[in-house]
């Protein structure tokens, strides 16, 4: 099972989790909070696959968030959303693998965390044989 954290407190973001999380047959687990301060918490006492930090109304607390995840977690996936393009390479800067622009990329939330999460998959049995 993969464990993602969604930060967001959109609902159109909720939306594409909740259907990413109906097809996969259980293989995914998502936990969501909309809180800034109480995501630092959940993640901090454990490690998730990938993370989806919404930095739309927060961008300064989305981009601070972002580099503190990246510093505990080297391998953890960071998707940054936001409304804005001018934010993405301060989001890429704080350590987010991808930027996707919101609404814009809404729908590409959950092709880019499988794509990602099947090229870890892909890693991890690679370096089982």
């Amino acid at each position: 099972m993969w464990n993602i954290l969604l930060i967001s407190g959109d609902p159109d973001v909720d939306r594409q989790l909740l259907v990413f999380r109906e097809q996969g047959g259980g293989f995914y687990k998502v936990d969501r909070t909309d809180d800034f301060a109480h995501a630092v918490t959940i993640a901090a006492a454990r490690q998730y696959d990938a993370y989806i930090i919404d930095g739309t109304k927060q961008t300064l607390a989305g981009n601070s968030l972002c580099s503190l995840v990246r510093s505990w977690d080297e391998d953890g996936i960071i998707v940054f959303l936001s409304n804005e393009n001018e934010d993405e390479t301060n989001a890429l800067n704080a350590g987010a693998d991808i930027f996707l622009l919101k609404p814009r990329d809404m729908y590409k939330i959950t092709l880019v965390i499988d794509d990602l999460l099947d090229q870890e998959r892909g890693a991890l049995l690679t370096a089982k044989l």
